[in-house]
């Protein structure tokens, strides 16, 4: 008989059973009439046929055994069994699904996130052939080079460029919003192998001339977002930074980009960069601007190193012929020091698992821990119910129940609960992705994929065992004359209870401990001096790249805007930056001071161009000399402000007010503000007056404004003073405030996530404790009522019931205490301003 259709019967219960009524009817019904045939009466003869066929039920079960899956149908039993049972107990059970649904759900919603960053391949085709391609140690490429390679080598079936930017201007349906876009050759989807979801995506030909395709292919959020999944949105035209742009098609909606955490919405030619970014337009031709993330996809038969080893003698040619009469014996061996380095391409351009690996292993123990104490949590529970069907399972075992039959019973009713808990924490770990990735501040895609669900189906299976093996093995080891005779809940070791107990305080404490560092850490990191005052100042980033802004016209446009700022009411005062406090560094240079006699060393330093009353409007107080003001124009002799960490690093103990340097006089020493992040460290500044530089600001700055009160009061009137100067001009708002608790958002995730599962996990130990004191109350009933009869005072019997779980609670402190110790040193790292062991 086949095994499909064992299967199909076991599922069809009902209509097997009229079969086999049907047929042994029809047997039984033919040997009457053969019966009859030799002269036998019709009574007698049914008589003979049915003595013959035995016992019927006998028969149909061993039928029926033949033509089912046995299992099945005592698992389907076993299911039922134990979905009425819990329907009998419901407070029990939605305590121990809500229990699991949150461990579970919390490992699934880590995991999610560390399979998007650090395992997910790129939905295209056939990844693991892609490698990336980078020049040593790990810089991007120039387009020159990125031709050279392309139309050169024989190690790749096809090879692309590509880099996304975040803060593209995009007006679609009259709406302008900043938006992530990208630059990509036209080979970019066709090598990827990535079909479009409506219309077409590049060709070779939508990359040909510079400036010459203003076309466009959009993603499948933006086209569900703006559109409505509208099939004729092929053919429609947005502006990208004002400049029209044809929508030729839409990308799948798995397809999420080649830089992880940037998804671009909108994807350009690569040579229509010198529209998109005008001031930028040597990009194309400048082999010194290396700007390009390239990806090359291997041909069959190719392995890495023969395809690093061709490319090296492209990439060593292109560099000597690129040095042409300059090429010196001293130059060509500089230049052969240079390599590329292949890197696997399979998840694209993943910086992100650098930044976020460390703390997302960190998050995924902290869950671990979670589902530990809720597995122990519930096997507590377990044990205790065990002991209280004791009776039953005695009973069962009287009338001929097997052993391994009741712990499949048991087992099955465990791993019930583990699914549902988690069903639900699946639901719960979708629900809180999107905030965590929020919360984060990174653009992920993270949907349920096979990965991950199989993750928390394994998660679920080895939970069920986990809390589910010990009460069962347990329940059935009972001694079966003592446990029919017993009229109390039962009785028997309880070293098993006892310890998963203590382990639970164990793995709190350990929970709260990494939770309450987590916390002091960013509390010590928002009260940070860092050097600049956070509150009531109001930031306006503009881009002026697109709108012929260049050299003098930069100063005359702020020179305007800053007269408008600092005559409202509001505004105590108003300035311009090039970078403000906490953002990343972008402009380094050369200085040179007389006198300085110093170790050697390359002095190039971190230069932040600003405007007038710079450090009035940011709190940073002057410590010797004055703030810039209009006088220090083009005309003006050069000046220079420096900070604290500059003076002390060139000129130590000495007045450094009126020291010439490169750049200009100083005129003024500053307090320390902290940039890049309240973490980093403290790094020598050159503060340089813009409207003495006026030909270095190609491009939109931030607008700073010290306001009275709330800054965002103002965000009206401060876009209808830019749209007087520029009604084309599009701005960001931002406050200093925000960008403060923008660069904390890590530490604000640990701190939260942690102190939830702290206080969870402490949840969970208490439920285990009264589980186990409700266990010892049952079990002693009969001991607690004779004491008291005989005279026992109240309190002592309560000190009597309470004392074995003060004593596992300082046993598991005992124990936590060291262990808790021990991992705060793993979590060092993350730490700010305190030590693992700080009290």
């Amino acid at each position: 008989m086949s095994w499909i259709h064992r299967i199909r019967s076991s599922f069809r219960k009902r209509k097997l059973e009229e079969n086999l009524d049907d047929e042994l009817q029809f047997h039984i019904e033919m040997r009457v009439q053969e019966f009859i045939a030799t002269g036998m009466a019709p009574e007698d003869a049914r008589h003979q046929a049915t003595r013959l066929f035995g016992d019927r039920l006998l028969l149909k079960e061993k039928t029926r055994e033949m033509d089912t899956i046995g299992w099945i149908e005592t698992l389907w039993q076993d299911l039922r069994y134990a979905t009425r049972t819990f329907l009998r107990t419901p407070i029990f059970a939605t305590v121990a699904v809500v229990s699991l649904a949150l461990g579970i759900g919390a490992n699934t919603a880590i995991f999610s996130l560390i399979d998007a960053v650090l395992l997910e391949s790129l939905p295209v085709r056939d990844p693991r052939h892609l490698v990336l391609v980078w020049e040593k140690p790990s810089a991007p490429l120039s387009y020159p080079l990125y031709k050279h390679i392309r139309d050169r080598n024989q190690v790749f079936s096809g090879v692309v460029a590509f880099h996304a930017f975040a803060g593209w201007n995009v007006n679609s349906n009259g709406e302008t919003e900043p938006m992530t876009g990208q630059f990509a050759s036209g080979n970019y989807f066709s090598v990827l192998g990535i079909r479009a979801a409506a219309g077409r995506i590049f060709s070779a030909a939508d990359d040909g001339i510079p400036g010459g395709h203003p076309v466009t292919v959009i993603s499948y959020g933006l086209w569900k977002r703006k559109f409505a999944l509208d099939p004729a949105v092929v053919g429609k035209v947005i502006r990208i930074f004002g400049h029209p742009f044809t929508i030729v098609g839409v990308t799948p909606p798995e397809f999420f980009g080649t830089q992880a955490g940037l998804l671009p919405e909108v994807t350009v030619p690569l040579t229509m960069q010198p529209v998109v970014m005008p001031m930028g337009a040597a990009a194309l031709e400048n082999s010194d601007s290396r700007w390009l993330y390239v990806m090359g996809r291997l041909k069959p038969g190719i392995s890495e190193q023969q395809a690093h080893a061709t490319l090296n003698v492209l990439f060593q040619q292109f560099r000597m012929a690129e040095a042409g009469p300059r090429l010196t014996p001293e130059t060509q061996r500089r230049l052969s020091e240079d390599s590329l380095v292949l890197a696997s391409g399979s998840q694209g351009l993943n910086r992100l698992r650098n930044q976020f690996s460390f703390p997302l292993r960190i998050l995924m123990s902290v869950v671990s821990m979670v589902l530990l104490i809720a597995c122990a949590n519930l096997a507590t529970l377990l044990l205790a119910r065990a002991a209280a069907r004791q009776k039953e399972i005695a009973v069962r075992v009287a009338i001929g129940a097997g052993r391994f039959r009741l712990i499949r019973q048991l087992l099955t009713e465990s791993l019930l609960l583990a699914f549902a808990g988690g069903a639900l924490g699946i639901c719960f770990a979708f629900w809180a992705d999107p905030l965590v990735v929020r919360f984060v501040g990174v653009q992920l895609n993270i949907q349920p994929n096979l990965q991950v669900l199989s993750f928390s189906a394994g998660l679920c299976f080895l939970s069920g065992i986990l809390f589910g093996l010990a009460p069962a093995l347990r329940a059935t080891r009972a001694d079966l004359t003592s446990a029919l005779k017993q009229n109390t809940a039962g009785s028997g070791p309880r070293r098993l209870d006892r310890l998963l107990v203590t382990t639970q305080v164990a793995l709190s404490l350990m929970l709260l401990v990494g939770a309450t560092l987590f916390i002091r850490s960013l509390q010590n990191l928002k009260n940070l001096d860092a050097g600049f005052s956070r509150e009531h100042v109001l930031l306006v980033g503009q881009d002026l790249s697109h709108g012929g802004y260049e050299g003098h016209r930069v100063a005359e446009f702020y020179k305007g805007l800053l007269a408008k700022m600092e005559a409202m009411p509001m505004v105590h005062s108003a300035t311009v930056v090039q970078d403000t406090p906490l953002s990343e560094p972008s402009w380094f240079g050369g200085i040179s001071i007389p006198g300085y006699t110093g170790p050697s060393e390359d002095l190039s330093i971190f230069v932040n161009h600003v405007g007038p009353r710079f450090f009035e409007t940011f709190g940073i107080p002057v410590l010797a000399g004055r703030d810039f003001d209009s006088r220090d124009n083009e005309i003006a002799p050069k000046v220079i402000a420096i900070n604290q960490a500059m003076a002390r690093r060139y000129f130590a103990d000495d007045n450094p007010i009126g020291r010439p340097t490169s750049l200009g006089t100083i005129v003024a020493v500053v307090k320390d503000a902290r940039y890049d992040s309240l973490r980093a460290k403290i790094r020598p500044v050159v503060y340089r007056s813009f409207l003495q530089e006026p030909q270095s600001w190609r491009d939109g700055k931030t607008l700073a404004i010290r306001t009275a009160g709330d800054p965002l009061r103002l965000v009206p009137f401060v876009r209808s003073a830019v749209r007087e100067v520029d009604p084309n001009l599009s701005i960001s708002i931002d406050t200093m405030a925000q960008q403060v608790d923008d660069s904390l958002r890590q530490e604000r995730l640990f701190a939260a996530l942690t102190s939830l599962f702290g206080v969870l996990g402490l949840l969970l130990v208490c439920i285990g404790l009264y589980g186990i004191v409700g266990y010892s109350v049952a079990r002693r009933v009969n001991e607690i009522g004779l004491r008291m009869a005989l005279g026992a005072k109240p309190a002592n019997v309560l000190w009597l019931v309470m004392r074995e779980s003060l004593w596992l609670v300082a046993a598991g402190l005992l124990i936590g205490v060291p262990i808790a110790l021990a991992s705060a040193h793993a979590i060092s790292a993350l730490l700010f301003g305190l030590t693992p062991v700080d009290p």
